[in-house]
């Protein structure tokens, strides 16, 4: 841009008047060459302003071959949209299916060796197990944390069992009570690579038809883990994981006395909560 004053009586009145484009480009070239009049703006305003229309100058021409070189390309590329694009979608379908088709048959055979394996020794810990139905009459899985035994255990077997406990409610609602009640961290909790495996393995009924995980017991980092999971890796379950601080608030969901619970958490839970079993 090049700014310059327009007529004799510029003296009083100053006005500046902006020239831009091409058919000006002559007209603005003349009347600059009056920059040394006194009612003309400062030499150091022209200079900006000079600067500033070849700077706009130089845009326009890179603007110009960058478009005309960037519509060479879209063409091209078009070209090469139409003669691929078939491919490309019967490759991605191709693809989907038999990556559909290896998860499902790797489950599969899974289950099938859940039912044939032997898995007596992880049965003995007992676990995990069902134990009947809540009063909204689904059934109930209770897990002991206690008796996890991590490290003693091998976790594709662990995985076994767990599919061979699951299998028999799967096609129904359930709900899952994980009892963290005297549990070592470092003894009875699994990991976080342990835990997401099982969750990618499992098939989508098994994750649909959970309706409810309480965590009886629960401390500051079982409730860290669980908001990490189901925030991060699991946010289809993040509403459906409880918190229980007592067993009394566990029998608004169950009976707690048909779950055949082992003795130390109801011990525990006198210790923590026995102001709520011993009232007058």
């Amino acid at each position: 841009m090049c700014m310059y004053v327009k007529g004799a009586e510029a003296s009083t009145k100053r006005t500046y008047v902006v020239c831009d484009g091409d058919d000006d480009e002559k007209r603005c070239r003349r009347l600059t060459r009056v920059e040394k009049a006194p009612f003309f703006l400062p030499r150091r305003r022209t200079k900006k302003a000079l600067r500033r229309l070849k700077k706009e100058r130089t845009k326009l021409k890179m603007s110009k071959s960058s478009d005309f070189s960037s519509e060479f390309e879209c063409e091209e590329r078009q070209l090469l949209v139409k003669s691929t694009s078939a491919d490309s979608v019967s490759i991605k379908m191709d693809s989907g299916a038999s990556s559909s088709e290896s998860a499902s048959e790797t489950f599969e055979e899974l289950v099938e060796r859940a039912l044939v394996e032997d898995l007596s020794d992880i049965e003995d810990t007992q676990c995990l197990y069902t134990a009947g139905r809540d009063k909204q009459g689904r059934a109930v899985v209770v897990f002991i944390g206690k008796w996890f035994k991590q490290r003693q255990l091998d976790p594709d077997r662990a995985l076994l069992y767990l599919i061979r406990t699951l299998r028999p409610i799967a096609d129904e609602e359930y709900v899952v009570l994980y009892f963290h009640t005297r549990t070592d961290h470092r003894e009875n909790v699994p990991s976080y690579r342990w835990i997401k495996g099982v969750y990618n393995t499992l098939d989508y009924k098994y994750k649909k038809h959970l309706k409810a995980f309480y965590v009886v017991h629960p401390t500051l980092w079982t409730k860290l883990t669980c908001w990490w999971f189901s925030t991060f890796m699991a946010p289809a379950i993040k509403s459906k994981i409880h918190n229980v601080h007592a067993l009394e608030e566990l029998n608004v969901v169950v009976d707690s006395k048909n779950l055949s619970i082992p003795m130390f958490v109801t011990e525990q839970d006198m210790i923590f909560n026995g102001i709520r079993y011993f009232q007058p």
